[in-house]
């Protein structure tokens, strides 16, 4: 009998001031979308609260192939690949996503 593991991605943005609300908005979309996949177990977006511009996301799939399904999303593509990495300051994620997001 084989175990799938969940899958986790913690991605750690820094985001210019001037681009904070602009990636709020987007955050939002992104993360109603990616909750309603089937294999999204939960999307968390957390914000600093003494670095109001340093954002983190906890992203929660059932496995490799639910997330593989995110990365491929129309939403992601559109919102999280063309929409917020325009956006970004400066982000780190342990996704393996090739090359997409810095590691």
């Amino acid at each position: 009998m084989s175990t799938v593991t969940p899958l986790v991605v913690v991605a750690r943005w820094r985001v210019a001031e001037e681009q904070l609300d602009a990636v709020l908005a987007l955050v939002a979309q992104l993360s109603m979308r990616s909750r309603a996949e089937p294999g999204c177990l939960g999307y968390d977006v957390m914000q600093g609260i003494d670095e109001p511009t340093t954002l983190v996301l906890v992203e929660r799939y059932a496995d490799r192939a639910a997330l593989d399904a995110h990365l491929n999303s129309e939403h992601y593509q559109g919102l999280g690949c063309c929409g917020l990495s325009r956006l970004m300051a400066n982000s780190h994620s342990n996704c393996p996503h090739d090359g997409q997001l810095a590691m």
